[in-house]
């Protein structure tokens, strides 16, 4: 279980007092194995503890408050990793969406990758995320001009695919481009 102490300022979205997490890794750790949604048809767990874990996912989401750090980011991003998330990833994108424009540049780029590799329709849906706000936009055009050139033309690829019709960035076509 995760420490957690409770206090600090209040949460920019809710105006809530949101808790301090005292044991990163800990946190992180859990987050990754809770965020393995227990898919239909899997009855390696019972459905009490399969309902648990998904419900302790969310907590540990609901604890950011998107003041925390790219290693935060980074842990919701790669948290993604069912296909069925049975909606409980609406959740992590909320809260992904807390965070500073800022950290959709190079921290992104670092975790995009894994998650196009993983589970690319998540990807498409973070990308899709990420161009609600200009920032964000400049953000993560300036971090992909910088990329190593076979990073660029990986994500360039599947930027282009998720823009064809039906796709996540159909009305963002364009956007998303190195500088």
């Amino acid at each position: 279980m995760t420490t957690v102490q409770w206090g600090g300022t209040p949460c920019r979205v809710t105006g809530r007092i949101c808790c301090m997490i005292e044991n990163v890794k800990a946190w992180e750790e859990e987050l990754l194995f809770t965020g393995k949604i227990i898919q239909d048809g899997d009855n390696s767990v019972s459905r009490d503890e399969a309902m648990r874990r998904g419900g302790r996912y969310l907590d540990l989401v609901d604890m950011l408050t998107g003041d925390e750090g790219p290693e935060f980011y980074q842990a919701l991003i790669a948290s993604l990793q069912a296909r069925h998330d049975y909606g409980a990833y609406a959740s992590t994108y909320h809260a992904l969406e807390l965070f500073p424009d800022s950290l959709y540049g190079e921290p992104l780029l670092g975790s995009l990758l894994p998650l196009i590799s993983r589970q690319p329709d998540w990807a498409g849906r973070l990308l899709a995320v990420l161009c609600r706000e200009p920032g964000r936009i400049v953000a993560f055009n300036r971090a992909l001009s910088q990329a190593p050139s076979t990073t660029r033309e990986t994500i360039l690829a599947f930027i282009q695919a998720q823009e064809e019709n039906g796709n996540f960035l159909e009305y963002y076509v364009g956007k998303l481009r190195p500088e």
